[in-house]
C-alpha cells in the first residue's frame, strides 16, 4: 500500500484544479469531533486509488485523509477496502472518495474497548453540505457483502464492526448484504454490529439486507440489527426486502436489535422500491426483518428522555416504549406527532428538517416545538398547531398558509410584560399578533422616561401596549434620576444663604448652615421632629423620597427673660413659652383639638403659636375632644363628592430656571386633606400620561401645591391632572382626576 505522509498537503491542495482551498496545517489535518469540536490530527496518511488496506491499533489509531478526488476500483473491477484495527478517516472539504466494492469493517473475537477490534470512524472538516467531504461506497454487482461492514460468509455472514460517522456525506448502496452493517450468510445473516451516527448526511440502501443493520440469509435467519445509535445529522435508510433500520431479510427474519434515535433527521422506509413478491409479508421501517415462515422480533426502539430527533418511518415495530418517546415522529401515512413535550419543555430538533408536501405535523394542546438558533423548519406540508412553536431560528412556510401560535423572543430591559407571553429556556417569548402590555421596572431612585424598541417598526402606543410581530423584539425602558422636594421646619429661624429646596438621586446635596434665630444657637438639622438620633448635614447620593428637616435651637444662656405674660390652658392643652417670654407654642393631647385661642379677650382662632407677647398680656387656650373617626362608608362618600380643580402658574426659581406651579382645590376652593396626592403630566392633551404618576406626595401634602422643576423645557406646553387618595386598611381609594391644568413654558 502506497502511503504519503501529509508534510506537503497544503501545497498539493492549492494546485488541484477546481478544488476549494484546504484548511490543513503542514503535517497535520483538522477535523470535527462527534460534538462538533474542531480538533487536529498531528499527521495522516493520504488515501490513494491503490489503498485497499487501512490499519491501526488501539494505542496508535491509523489516521487517513481524503484530500482530493479518489476512486478505488471500478464497476468492472471492484476493489474492496479492508479495515483492520482502529482506523480514523477524514473527508476533507470538497473531496470525494469513491469505493467500488465497499469497505470491510468486520467484527471478530478480539474485543478491545468493549466492542469490535475493527473500527472505522469517519470525520468531516465542516458541516456545510455544499462543501463537506464525501464517501461514496458501492457494492459490486451481485455482491453479498455489506457495503460498509461485514463480508459474505460461507455459512454465516460477517457481522459489522464498530462503525461511527461523525460528519461528511456518506453513501452506501446496492448490495445483498446490509448497506451499513452485516453481510450475507447462507445459514444466517451477519449482525449489524455497533453503528453510531452523530452527524453528516448518510444514505444507506440494500436490496436484501437492512439499509442499516442486519445482513440477508437465503436459507437461515436474517442478521439482527445490532446496536444502532443516531444522535444527529441527516440519515436516510431504505430496504427492499430487508428492514430500513434493523433486522435483515431471511427464511426467518432477523431481530431488530437495539435502535436508539435521539437527534438529527431520520427517514426509514421499508420496501422503498415496492415489493410485489407474494410471499414477503411486509417490511418494517424500523424493527425486525420479515419473511413468509416467521418474522424477526422487533428488538427495541427508544428515543430516550432527551430525544429531539425528527423521524419519518414507514413503520416502527417496537411500540412498547411509545409512552416515553420524545421527538417528532411521522409513522406510516399517519400525521406526524410531537412526543414527550409540554408547553414548558418543548422538543428542540438539532437538525434542519422539512415537513413534506402531503404530510401534516400536529402539535397538540400543552405541547411545544422549539426551532433553535441556527435551525430551519421548512413547511411544504401542513402544521396543525394547538400548542406552541418557539421560533429562535427560521420558519419557512412555502404553502402560503400561516401557522398559528408562533412565539418569538421578547427581550425586556428594565421592564416586565403581560399578555400572551411564555417563558422557555430562561427567555421570554411573545405570541405573534397578540397585544403585549409593558410595565417599566425602574431601579431605585429613577423614574420612567420613554420606551425604545428594536426593530423600530414596533410602535408602543398609549397605555404601554404594542402588537407582537412575527420576529424577535427587544424593548428597553429608559429612566432618569428622580428629583425630590426638601422642606424645612425653622421654628422661628431664618435661612440666610445656601437654601436648597430639592435634590436629585445620585447627587449629594449639602444642607444650609447659615441659619439664625435671635437669642438662639443653631444646633443642626434633624429628620425627627423630636430631635432623636444625630443631626444631618447632607443628603447622600443614594437617598430617595421627599425630605423634611427640623431646626434644633439652643437658647443663649445670657439672653434675659424680657416678658411674663399670664397663661391659662384648658384641659388637654400645653403651652410652652420661649426663653424670652415673647412666643407661646401650643400643643394638645392626641384626643383633643384646639377650640380657640384668645389674647386679651380677642379670639385668634385655632393657632398653635402666638408671638410678640409682653408682660400684662393674658393668653387663654381652650380645647375640646375630637369628634369620632368617620366610618369607611362616610370617608368614601366624602371622597366621591370631591371635585378637584387644578391650576397652573409659570414661576421662576431662584436659579433663574422656569418652573410650573400646580395647585389643587375642591369645589369650594379649599385645600383637601388627603393621605396622598398624585400628579400626572403629558405633552399631549388626551394621551401620554402613563400609568405611573409624574409626582406623588409621600404622605399628606399640607402645602396644597407642587412646583414642577424636573424636565421643564421652554417652548413646550404641559398638561397636568391631579387626583387624591385616602388609605383605608392598607387599600388606596382615589378621587376622580381633576380637569387638566395647561401651561406653556415661555
Amino acid at each position: 500500500m502506497k502511503k504519503r505522509i501529509l508534510s506537503i498537503l497544503l501545497a498539493l491542495c492549492m494546485v488541484l484544479a477546481l478544488m476549494p482551498q484546504m484548511a490543513f496545517a503542514e503535517g497535520s489535518v483538522t477535523y470535527l469531533d462527534a460534538d462538533g469540536t474542531l480538533k487536529t490530527s498531528p499527521s495522516a496518511t493520504e488515501v490513494t486509488s491503490s489503498d485497499t488496506e487501512w490499519t491501526g491499533t488501539t494505542t496508535n489509531p491509523g489516521w487517513y485523509v481524503v484530500n482530493t478526488n479518489v476512486t478505488i476500483g471500478t464497476e468492472d473491477n471492484p476493489q474492496r477496502v479492508t479495515v483492520s484495527g482502529d482506523v480514523r478517516l477524514i473527508l476533507a472539504d470538497g473531496c470525494t472518495l469513491t469505493v467500488n466494492g465497499g469497505i470491510q469493517v468486520q467484527d471478530d473475537d478480539d474485543d478491545i474497548t468493549n466492542g469490535s477490534a475493527n473500527a472505522l470512524t469517519i470525520y468531516a472538516q465542516s458541516t456545510d453540505k455544499s462543501t463537506m467531504g464525501k464517501l461514496i461506497a458501492k457494492g459490486a454487482e451481485d455482491d453479498y457483502n455489506a457495503v460498509i461492514g461485514g463480508n459474505e460468509g460461507n455459512g454465516y455472514g460477517g457481522s459489522g464492526g464498530a462503525i461511527t460517522i461523525n460528519g461528511g456525506y456518506v453513501e452506501a448502496t446496492n448490495t445483498y448484504g446490509a448497506g451499513i452493517g452485516g453481510g450475507f450468510g447462507s445459514h444466517g445473516g451477519g449482525s449489524g454490529g455497533t453503528i453510531t451516527i452523530n452527524g453528516g448526511v448518510v444514505k444507506a440502501e440494500s436490496t436484501l439486507g437492512a439499509g442499516i443493520g442486519g445482513g440477508y440469509s437465503g436459507g437461515g435467519t436474517g442478521g439482527d440489527g445490532g446496536k444502532i445509535t443516531i444522535t444527529g445529522g441527516n440519515t436516510t435508510a431504505s430496504g427492499y426486502t430487508g428492514t430500513a433500520i434493523g433486522g435483515g431479510y431471511g427464511t426467518c427474519g432477523g431481530s431488530g436489535g437495539e435502535v436508539t434515535i435521539t437527534g438529527g433527521t431520520v427517514t426509514a422506509t421499508g420496501n422503498a422500491r415496492g415489493n410485489t413478491s407474494a410471499y414477503i409479508i411486509g417490511v418494517e421501517g424500523i424493527g425486525g426483518g420479515r419473511y413468509d415462515i416467521t418474522s424477526g422480533t422487533d428488538g427495541t426502539f427508544q428515543t430516550t428522555n432527551n430525544g429531539n430527533a425528527v423521524i419519518f418511518a414507514s413503520s416502527i415495530g417496537d411500540q412498547s416504549k411509545r409512552d416515553s418517546w420524545k421527538g417528532i415522529i411521522f409513522e406510516g401515512d399517519e400525521e406526524g406527532k410531537v412526543y414527550g413535550s409540554t408547553a414548558d419543555s418543548p422538543v428542540t430538533p438539532n437538525n434542519d428538517f422539512t415537513i413534506p408536501k402531503g404530510k401534516t405535523l400536529k402539535i397538540g394542546n400543552n405541547q411545544a416545538l422549539a426551532i433553535g438558533q441556527g435551525m430551519e423548519l421548512t413547511k411544504e406540508g401542513t402544521i396543525t398547531n394547538n400548542g406552541k412553536i418557539f421560533v429562535d431560528g427560521k420558519l419557512t412556510e412555502l404553502t402560503g398558509e400561516e401557522t398559528d401560535n408562533l412565539y418569538y423572543p421578547l427581550t425586556l430591559v428594565g421592564a416586565t410584560a403581560t399578555g400572551d407571553t411564555s417563558d422557555y429556556n430562561s427567555k421570554n417569548y411573545g405570541k405573534a399578533g397578540s397585544e403585549i402590555t409593558l410595565s417599566p421596572a425602574p431601579p431605585t431612585g429613577y423614574g420612567f422616561d420613554k420606551w425604545e424598541a428594536s426593530p423600530t417598526s414596533v410602535t408602543i402606543g398609549e397605555y404601554n401596549k404594542f402588537t407582537m410581530p412575527d420576529k424577535p423584539v427587544t424593548v428597553t425602558a429608559k429612566f432618569s434620576p428622580d428629583t425630590y422636594n426638601i422642606a424645612y421646619e425653622l421654628n422661628g429661624g431664618t435661612i440666610n444663604s445656601g437654601n436648597v429646596t430639592e435634590y436629585t438621586y445620585g447627587e449629594r446635596v449639602t444642607l444650609p448652615t447659615d441659619v439664625t434665630k435671635v437669642g438662639y444657637t443653631f444646633k443642626g438639622w434633624y429628620e425627627d421632629k423630636n430631635f432623636k438620633d444625630s443631626p444631618v448635614t447632607a443628603i447622600s447620593d443614594t437617598e430617595i423620597g421627599e425630605k423634611t428637616f427640623y431646626a434644633k435651637w439652643a437658647a443663649n444662656s445670657y439672653y434675659p427673660i424680657l416678658q411674663k405674660p399670664t397663661i391659662e390652658a384648658g384641659e388637654g392643652v400645653k403651652v410652652a413659652l420661649s426663653a424670652d417670654g415673647t412666643v407661646a407654642t401650643i400643643t394638645v393631647d392626641d384626643s383633643y383639638e384646639i377650640a380657640d385661642v384668645m389674647l386679651n379677650g380677642v379670639s385668634l382662632g385655632k393657632v398653635t403659636e402666638v408671638k410678640n407677647l409682653k408682660t400684662g398680656d393674658k393668653l387663654v387656650v381652650t380645647a375640646e375632644k375630637k369628634a369620632a373617626e368617620p366610618t369607611k362608608e362616610e370617608i368614601l362618600a366624602a371622597l366621591a363628592d370631591q371635585q378637584l380643580t387644578a391650576r397652573s402658574k409659570l414661576v421662576t426659581m431662584k436659579n433663574g430656571k422656569k418652573a410650573v406651579k400646580i395647585t389643587w382645590y375642591n369645589k369650594n376652593g379649599k385645600m383637601m386633606d388627603f393621605d396622598g396626592v398624585e400628579i400626572y403630566r403629558s405633552t399631549k392633551k388626551n394621551s401620554g400620561y402613563g400609568n405611573k404618576p409624574f409626582y406623588a406626595t409621600k404622605g399628606s401634602n399640607t402645602k396644597g401645591y407642587y412646583i414642577n422643576t424636573k424636565d421643564v423645557k421652554v417652548g413646550t406646553t404641559y398638561y397636568y391632572r391631579v387626583r387624591g387618595y385616602v388609605i383605608i386598611d392598607g387599600q388606596k381609594y382615589y378621587t376622580d382626576y381633576s380637569l387638566k391644568a395647561i401651561r406653556t413654558v415661555k
